[in-house]
């Protein structure tokens, strides 16, 4: 599983069980140890609230008030005896978590939702296991809405019906999103009358309630939504979630579901295989808003609706040019996620032992920095010494063999980084306990990224994105273009005989880098990973 939990987790969430025995869901937020393709690729992932904040500070909150609380496939506790009833969970849609509460809500049993997170996994690393896993996510939601028709089920409260048919129908939000992008073109091409109102209508009256609403919004969700936001992540599910939609109305049982991957790596940075609609769709509105201004400088400033929609062409740039940065994958070598631990320990060599502050734990290796001096490490095959955690318990703690596998010196001082040698189950136990000791390491990391920003603010520096990763995701498209230039031209391809060219992707000799390259010819980026490891196998084979 990719979801671990905190020790506490029990402590916090069973006793709602025995207050009430029509509970049949206790809910807590989704804590996730990693960035989505959209901070990481923007590097925000540190200092703005992740995207599913505003669902789980806020929405499921307010669902809760409603009894409406539903199952998000971990981070809860069921009753057995509610799930024993449905033959356990549903599986008519491909989000059996939504559809089992709604099922149980609907014969009587109730939920509830604590904030409080206890529970820390993966999101998607890549765009494309993005896009896949909220590809499903809507799948699901619009089937819950069409098969089991929530507004008319019986058992529902008014209140219920409405949570349960509002949580689907927000997935519909590509169609207004993708119309909003491309209303503009349609006025600044054809003329079509997509606005009816003069300058002085637009300033006093859509542009005040804009303003308004961006402030109100910014006022109540700051903390947990920064400005422009919610307009970028829309966009950038938009462009595949559309055709995801369609294909689910016109069919609602043919979706099956699908793991989303998790815990991938990326040796270099490199064009996502998905990016090429978002450069079509760049340079769509780029040329329209060119066209626009060419169209005022012509016409001149009497036609107000044109400065209107120049303005609204200006906007959609900003944000597709954000989303060239966000399909520009960038390299993640990382296997294992850290969590900021700030524990005591006792790192023991030599039958001496050093006092150290564990900064940061993985399952892979922890962060030391001495406490008191420099500790003497001398890796060897059995272990540079043994870390005894403090388990805050009033136990002398569990010795941990660990072993030494870099150094380093910042303005906090020396810094070890630490691998462990091998783990037995009694080490994992130990690691579990330092990584998730309690809820409160978790609230401290959701808390520090609880941080607004204000409407001008956040409006400049989204600007600064649009600029910055404009320039940022053509760079990395003519660097994968000279890297798949580089490699069609490779002598393989010559050698194929001219006859059998119409052949190649048939080809079963063929190197399995040039196949890619005939078959999808847009997944770029794979196909040159693939033609470089051959030629590092081939360059192997003849140094030998």
């Amino acid at each position: 599983a990719d979801h671990s939990p905190t020790r506490d987790f029990l402590k916090y969430t069973v006793g709602y069980f025995r207050k009430d025995p029509k509970l049949f869901l206790v809910q807590t937020p989704h804590f996730f140890l990693n960035p989505d393709p959209v901070e990481k690729n923007l590097e925000t992932f540190h200092r703005m609230p992740s995207e599913n904040e505003m669902f789980y500070s806020v929405i499921q909150k307010g669902l809760d008030k409603w009894n409406g609380t539903f199952f998000c496939g971990s981070a809860a506790v069921l009753r057995r005896e509610a799930l024993q009833l449905t033959a356990g969970f549903s599986g008519e849609s491909i989000t059996e978590d939504c559809e089992t509460a709604l099922e149980l809500h609907s014969r009587g049993w109730n939920s509830v939702y604590v904030d409080r997170p206890m529970i820390a996994g993966l999101q998607p690393e890549t765009f494309s296991s993005f896009i896949g896993q909220r590809s499903r996510w809507a799948q699901g939601m619009m089937q819950i809405l069409m098969l089991k028709k929530p507004m008319f089920r019986k058992g529902l409260t008014l209140s219920q019906r409405i949570a349960y048919t509002s949580s689907p129908l927000f997935w519909l939000f590509p169609f207004s999103r993708l119309t909003f992008m491309i209303a503009p073109a349609l006025y600044v091409y054809f003329d079509l009358q997509i606005y009816n109102a003069s300058l002085q209508e637009f300033i006093a009256y859509t542009m005040f309630f804009l303003i308004s609403n961006v402030l109100v919004q910014n006022k109540i969700y700051g903390q947990v939504r920064w400005p422009w936001i919610s307009e970028l992540y829309e966009y950038v599910q938009s462009l595949y979630l559309a055709k995801a939609i369609v294909s689910v109305v016109l069919n609602p049982r043919a979706p099956s579901f699908v793991v989303t991957a998790k815990g991938e790596t990326l040796d270099e940075s490199h064009l996502s295989p998905m990016a090429w609609p978002y450069f079509l769709m760049f340079g769509f509105l780029a040329l329209t808003t060119g066209w626009a201004i060419w169209r005022i400088m012509y016409e001149g400033a009497a036609n107000e609706l044109l400065l209107i929609v120049t303005l609204w062409s200006i906007f959609n740039l900003l944000i597709a040019g954000v989303a060239l940065g966000v399909v520009s994958e960038r390299r993640e070598r990382r296997r294992h996620y850290r969590i900021d631990t700030k524990r005591r320990a006792d790192f023991i060599a030599n039958n001496k032992s050093y006092p150290v502050m564990v900064d940061d734990c993985s399952i892979g290796g922890m962060r030391l920095r001495p406490l008191e001096g420099l500790i003497p490490f001398k890796s060897t095959d059995s272990g540079a010494g043994e870390l005894v955690l403090h388990t805050g318990e009033g136990s002398p703690g569990y010795p941990l063999k660990v072993n030494l596998k870099w150094t380093s010196n910042d303005e906090q001082g020396p810094s070890y980084g630490v691998c462990y040698t091998a783990l037995s189950a009694m080490d994992r136990r130990a690691v579990a306990t330092i990584l998730y000791p309690d809820h409160h390491v978790l609230e401290t990391i959701r808390k520090r990224r609880h941080t607004g920003r204000s409407v001008p603010f956040g409006s400049a520096e989204f600007i600064y994105w649009a600029v910055f990763h404009t320039f940022r995701g053509f760079g990395y498209l003519i660097n994968d273009l000279r890297q798949w230039s580089a490699a069609k031209s490779k002598p393989v391809l010559a050698a194929v005989p001219t006859d059998e060219a119409p052949n190649l992707a048939q080809d079963a000799n063929l190197a399995p880098e040039f196949s890619d390259i005939v078959h999808r010819p847009n997944n770029v980026s794979e196909a040159l990973r693939r033609a470089k490891e051959s030629e590092s196998a081939t360059d192997r084979a003849a140094s030998s």
